[in-house]
C-alpha cells in the first residue's frame, strides 16, 4: 500500500458528517500473537483518537467469543484496520480488496495478472493469496465479495503498488488506460475504480 496517491481537494466538515462512512474498497487485518500482548491491548489503542470505530463484522468458521471483527478508520478515503488474535502460526498482514458484486471475478483475476500468484483459497464470495511469506509472517492479499448494492468506495489516499516484470505487456490488458507518472511507474484503475500504480 502507498500513502503517496494524490491528495483529494479538502472540503469543510460539519459534525454529522463524522459519522461512519461508507466501507472503503481496501482493509488491513493484523493476526497477532497473544505473546505480542493479544489483540486486546492493541486494540484499545485503535479504540482513542484519532482512530475511530467503523463497523463490526461477523466472521464465519471462528468461535462465538471471536466470531466478530471490529473495523477502525485512521481518517476519511483510508483503509479499515482491524486485529485479529492467533495462538499459533505466523503473524499474517491481510490486506483486503472489497469487489462489487459485479465484479468480484475480473477483480481476482487482474490482480492474479499482475501479482503472478496463485491463489490459495476461492469461493463464491472469498479468495487469498499469498503476496510474501518467511519463517515468522505472511503479507496475504485478499478479496471478499459484497453483497448486491453494498458498493465499497474507492479510497482517495491510499493506492495499491506492485511491482510487474512488463507494463508493456499488460496495458492491453488492463480495464483502464494506463498512463506513466514517472519514467519507472504507470497510474491505472481496477474494475471497481481503485488507483492501482504499477512498477
Amino acid at each position: 500500500v502507498s500513502e503517496r496517491a494524490e491528495r483529494p481537494q479538502p472540503r469543510t466538515r460539519c459534525a454529522r458528517d463524522l459519522r461512519p462512512s461508507p466501507r472503503p474498497c481496501l482493509s488491513v487485518i493484523l493476526f497477532l500473537h497473544e505473546d505480542y500482548g493479544g489483540e486486546g491491548n492493541h486494540e484499545q489503542q485503535l479504540r482513542r483518537p484519532p482512530w475511530r470505530y467503523h463497523h463490526t463484522e461477523q466472521v464465519k468458521g471462528l468461535s462465538l467469543s471471536s466470531a466478530l471483527q471490529d473495523f477502525f478508520m485512521l481518517a476519511p478515503g483510508t483503509p479499515l484496520w482491524a486485529l485479529r488474535k492467533v495462538r499459533y502460526g505466523k503473524l499474517i498482514v491481510r490486506f483486503t480488496i472489497y469487489c462489487r458484486y459485479e465484479t468480484y471475478s475480473d477483480q481476482v483475476r487482474l490482480y492474479r495478472l499482475l501479482l503472478h500468484r496463485p491463489l490459495a483459497q476461492r469461493n463464491r464470495i472469498y479468495s487469498f493469496c499469498v503476496v510474501y511469506s518467511n519463517h515468522h509472517m505472511e503479507i496475504q492479499l485478499s478479496f471478499k465479495r459484497c453483497p448486491r448494492g453494498q458498493d465499497p468506495t474507492p479510497a482517495e489516499c491510499t493506492l495499491m503498488e506492485i511491482r510487474v516484470r512488463n507494463v508493456g505487456r499488460l496495458i492491453p490488458l488492463l480495464p483502464h488506460p494506463c498512463r506513466p507518472i514517472s519514467h519507472i511507474r504507470w497510474q491505472t484503475k481496477d474494475y471497481d475504480g481503485n488507483k492501482v500504480l504499477l512498477q
